[in-house]
């Protein structure tokens, strides 16, 4: 072998070497999940559902290997849950009224904004309950509704499953708030109220 060869060879290794490691997360898959979008109009209350949802529950490394806790509550009540997002497809959101629904969509700017996203950047566990029971949650993140990202906070609640964990809640809000126009119908006839409500459930299954 030659000093060139021999160089490269320890060049090579070094690469090697220096390449981190993959990170390993467990598998946590959501089973079942809607958003709804609760409003008024002055002809009458309306909810358009979307069980068309991406839902992203990750871990950071610290929480697995073998001091990991064995169930998703535990690790929920131990403040180790490292990312939580649901985005959906704003045109995925359907109600009984298929005209109330395409002047939705028309106001939430699907056609340049397609998505409507939350993703958590913490959590609380406000009340502890008992091992099994459904515990209160605080969560902060931020919610992007038609192009406009904002800061919130919103209540959730949590309970164990045969599987998993179910995890639900809700935010009150103001369209306008995210530059959004209440949509009207019937040439203006119909008005929709700014105040919504933007609700979640999601039930998630440990494949670790």
């Amino acid at each position: 072998m030659t000093a060139l060869d021999a160089a490269l060879a320890i060049g090579i290794g070094l690469v090697v070497v220096a390449r981190p490691a993959p990170a390993v997360e467990p598998l946590i898959s959501a089973a079942g999940c809607t958003v709804e979008i609760d409003g008024d109009s002055t002809l009458h209350k309306y909810s358009a559902t979307s069980r068309d949802c991406r839902c992203t529950f990750g871990l950071p490394e610290s929480a697995s290997g073998p001091a990991r806790p064995a169930t998703l509550e535990a690790l929920m009540r131990g403040h180790l849950i490292g990312a939580f997002s649901i985005a959906i497809p704003v045109s995925s959101l359907k109600s009984d009224d298929k005209h109330l629904d395409e002047h939705l969509w028309k106001a939430l700017k699907q056609s340049q904004f397609p998505r409507i996203r939350f993703e958590m950047t913490s959590y609380r566990v406000v009340a502890a309950a008992a091992p099994g029971a459904t515990f209160a949650l605080e969560m902060r993140g931020r919610l992007e509704v038609a192009g406009a990202t904002r800061e919130i906070q919103l209540t959730a609640n949590a309970r164990p499953t045969a599987r998993g964990l179910q995890v639900w809640g809700a935010r009150n809000l103001l369209m306008s708030d995210y530059g959004v126009t209440p949509p009207t119908l019937m040439l203006g006839a119909i008005k929709t109220a700014d105040a919504i409500t933007i609700k979640f459930n999601v039930e998630l299954r440990d494949g670790a």
